[in-house]
């Protein structure tokens, strides 16, 4: 990351992308979509091609290895690790009412209340909003729903058309980009290629490692979590790595989370 510029800017930059990606989504008709998607996922990707390029091995072989690797790695989330936190999510808003029980009544231990209390005002919220049965519900509805958003998303054709669009888009994206600079007159194109060249230096660089960042942080903190036993330790661990985007959040959360689920899981 670029430390001269302050990072509000790479703030604003992140959610502009995120704000234009969403309203194309919207805006476009749904055939087009796989082709924006596949579109953005090979502009992120470029650089990794780029760099196995630059050592001398064929653009199209790494191309192709590396759509198989992706391929691979979507197949292994749909089937293992997203299940497997629905399951977990699950299981917390079932067992939710309990876990706030068991919190207010060591509170009442640690501070003694009267009847007409907080913990008693907590305690008639809890009943009538959140019994045990609306939140066995919703705990249904979440695993149920699963099965059919997974086989939904399979089924779209989308799905089958997005890594070969993504493939043709890592073969030809720097022709793909240089036909873009030539639409542009030819007094403006030196003047904005260098500035949308410092633009994606600075905020692609940024996207990429805060990407990284999150995934190594999300792994790192769910196996932990997981070999020290905590209830829940896999689903906490992606959340908090999630969002440690946002500096300090994340393993803040993590943490809080983690110590509630320890003492009264």
């Amino acid at each position: 990351m670029n430390k001269n510029v302050p990072i509000k800017y790479f703030v604003l930059g992140l959610l502009s992308i995120i704000i234009i990606f969403a309203g194309g989504l919207y805006l476009i008709p749904s055939t087009l979509q796989p082709v924006l998607i596949a579109l953005l996922l090979a502009y992120a990707f470029d650089p990794v091609i780029d760099y196995f390029e630059k050592k001398g091995a064929s653009r199209k072989k790494v191309v192709f290895w590396f759509l198989i690797l992706v391929i691979a790695l979507v197949i292994i989330m749909i089937t293992v690790l997203i299940p497997y936190l629905v399951i977990q999510l699950g299981d917390l808003i079932e067992n939710l009412p309990k876990y706030v029980m068991k919190a207010l009544n060591w509170i009442s231990t640690q501070i003694p209340l009267g009847t007409n209390t907080i913990k008693d005002k907590i305690l008639a919220v809890v009943e009538k909003q959140y019994n045990t049965e609306n939140f066995t519900n919703l705990a249904k509805f979440i695993k149920i729903s699963f099965s059919s958003t997974a086989k939904w998303f399979i089924s779209l054709a989308g799905a089958l058309i997005i890594p070969v669009f993504f493939y043709f888009f890592l073969l030809d994206i720097d022709r793909l980009k240089s036909g873009i600079f030539k639409m542009i007159p030819k007094p403006y194109q030196q003047f904005i290629k260098v500035r949308l060249m410092k633009f994606d230096e600075v905020l692609s660089g940024f996207i990429r490692g805060q990407l990284t960042v999150v995934m190594i942080l999300s792994l790192l903190y769910s196996i932990g979590l997981l070999i020290v036993g905590i209830p829940y330790g896999f689903l906490i661990g992606i959340i908090a790595g999630i969002l440690n985007i946002v500096p300090y959040l994340g393993v803040s959360l993590g943490i809080l989370a983690s110590l509630l689920m320890a003492f009264i899981g």
